[in-house]
Formats: C-alpha cells, sequence, structure tokens
C-alpha cells in the first residue's frame, strides 16, 4: 500500500496543488519537502499515512492547512482512504546533517550579545501575536531559526524574504529569528542592521579606501538580517555588494 502511494506521489501532490490553487512559492516550500514513510492500521482497520517533514513548525502549519487535502488528494488518485499524519525527521536523520548551528537547549542570552547584534530585548517569538494573517510568516520564521543555514532543513529559505505592510511584525520576527538562535547557540555570531545602516557603511567604506574591513564585517558572520531592504532598490552598487554578500554567507554554508 505504502508503495503504491510513493509511486504515485508525484500526482496526489499535484493533484493538491491544483486542488489549492497553491502558487509555485508554497508549493515548493510547503508540500515538495514532504515524504511518505509509512502506513499504519489500528484495531478498527482504519490506516494512517505517515508522512515526513523538515521541522516541528512545518508539521503545525501543514497539520492545519494541507492534511484534509492530502488525504482527498490520495484516495482520488490512488483509491486508498487513509488519515494524513506529519511528522518531524527524526533525530538520527538530522545527525547526518554537516554543520548544525543550534542545539536542543536554552540558553540565557548576554545583554551584552544583544547590544552587539542590534537586537531588542523584547522582539522575541514568546512575544509576537500570531494571526490568520501572519502565521505563514510566523511559521517561516520559527522553520529558519530552527535550522539557519544552506546545509540544514531551513535552507528551503535561505534568503527569507518577509513581506508586508508598515506595523506588520515584520522586525519582531526579524529579531524574533535572531533571540531564537542565540538562545540555542550562545557563540553565534548575528548581526541585524538596517538597510540605510548597510548602504552607509558602504558609502564610507569606499570614501576612505576599507572596504576590506567592511566586507569582514559582513561576510564573517553566522546570520545576517537586514531590515527595510527595499531601500536599496534602485542603487546599483550596493545591490551588487549585497549580492556578493549573500553569496559569500552562502557558500559558507550560513
Amino acid at each position: 500500500m505504502i508503495d503504491k502511494i510513493k509511486s504515485n506521489w508525484e500526482n496526489i501532490i499535484t493533484f493538491l496543488r491544483d486542488d489549492c490553487e497553491l502558487s509555485p512559492v508554497s508549493f515548493n516550500t510547503w508540500i515538495k519537502p514532504m515524504i511518505p514513510t509509512s502506513i499504519e492500521k489500528d484495531s478498527r482497520g482504519n490506516f494512517t499515512l505517515i508522512i515526513t517533514v523538515p521541522s516541528m513548525p512545518f508539521k503545525t502549519y501543514v497539520t492545519k492547512k494541507y492534511s484534509l487535502y492530502l488525504a482527498v488528494a490520495i484516495e482520488e488518485i490512488t483509491l486508498i482512504k487513509c488519515n494524513v499524519v506529519f511528522k518531524e525527521k527524526n533525530e538520527q536523520e538530522s545527525q547526518k546533517i554537516p554543520k548544525k548551528l543550534i542545539d536542543n537547549k536554552r540558553h540565557p542570552v548576554n545583554n551584552l550579545k544583544l547590544l552587539s547584534a542590534n537586537l531588542n530585548p523584547a522582539y522575541t517569538f514568546d512575544t509576537f501575536v500570531v494571526g490568520k494573517s501572519n502565521d505563514l510568516a510566523h511559521a517561516t520564521a520559527v522553520a529558519v531559526a530552527e535550522s539557519p543555514g544552506s546545509q540544514n532543513p531551513g535552507e528551503h529559505y535561505n534568503p527569507f524574504f518577509i513581506y508586508g505592510g508598515v506595523g506588520l511584525g515584520k522586525t519582531h520576527l526579524m529579531h524574533s529569528i535572531a533571540h531564537y538562535i542565540l538562545e540555542h547557540n550562545p557563540d553565534a555570531n548575528i548581526l541585524y542592521v538596517s538597510s540605510e545602516k548597510f548602504l552607509n557603511e558602504y558609502i564610507d567604506a569606499l570614501k576612505n579606501s576599507n572596504l576590506a574591513e567592511y566586507r569582514a564585517k559582513y561576510r564573517n558572520v553566522d546570520v545576517l538580517l537586514i531590515d527595510d531592504i527595499q531601500f536599496i532598490g534602485g542603487k546599483d552598487a550596493i545591490q551588487e555588494e549585497l549580492f556578493h554578500t549573500f553569496n559569500a554567507l552562502y557558500e559558507q554554508k550560513k
């Protein structure tokens, strides 16, 4: 039975994509990472399909959003009627990741560390109010925080771009990601800056012939968060600098 589902998996998720009218981004972010693993049968003869997903926030989001639609798609394509349950990748699979920036324990964060990273201590996931309008952004932000870097499950969201109106919590989510990482790895080198500061420091570096120091500052961090990135639109030189900065970090699995 599981073999039938696995062999028809592409048809199943394609049906789901069309049925839910998913955008390519939503499909690649939330559906593609799903892996059908096994089928269990209870004492009443009911079947449950176990699907592996990258993380707990991923599991929480897709359970609420797609479990019923996925069950319909499976029955439509394979004629197999089953419930759908999502489970995180087990610990053994997580250990295969070459580099893990965070561990599973929470550590107190030194105030000096927050200051050096330019973080607001009030902006954490615990204080973020989740609603229908931002649950996707929140779930993705938690997934990024749990496994940042380009060789971790969070690589699906690297880079992570948050778009929304003024006062909707974009900055709060960015700070929350940094706080979470620092709580689980106090030694992480995190830098949060505004796009204005990123630009002004670049201009100063050009004037003072000090680009090497500028690039070292931004390309030797573990996590770089830039707020109000839209303000560098139309500024070709700083856009190119940001592009090379991102590539440098990505190649370091950051």
